[in-house]
């Protein structure tokens, strides 16, 4: 029996506070941090880029998880093949997929 993971809430506090973490000199929480934002992409990829979204385009929260959600964003992005690309795209939807494409 193979055992599933909750799903964090992707609020903004929690988002801040894990890129917080994945930022910190302590290899033990940054990793633990890591993980979970692994696990978020996996497990609602949509959701988690809007949820990165948000953080970069508000203007109240700190620079550096700004800067760290822009840069995870971007990644989660970019592909350096378009039926790659597509695949990532298509998994939020059909139509986000077309207005989200470029």
């Amino acid at each position: 029996m193979r055992m599933k993971l909750a799903r964090p809430s992707l609020n903004n506090s929690y988002l801040v506070q894990i890129l917080q973490e994945a930022q910190s000199a302590d290899a033990t929480l940054r990793d633990d941090a890591e993980r979970k934002l692994r696990h978020m992409q996996v497990t609602d990829a949509a959701g988690f880029l809007r949820s990165l979204s948000r953080e970069l385009a508000s203007a109240d929260k700190p620079v550096d998880t700004r800067r760290l959600a822009g840069l995870i964003l971007k990644n989660a992005l970019d592909a350096k093949d378009e039926k790659r690309k597509v695949r990532k795209f298509s998994s939020c939807g059909k139509h986000k997929a077309y207005h989200t494409k470029y």
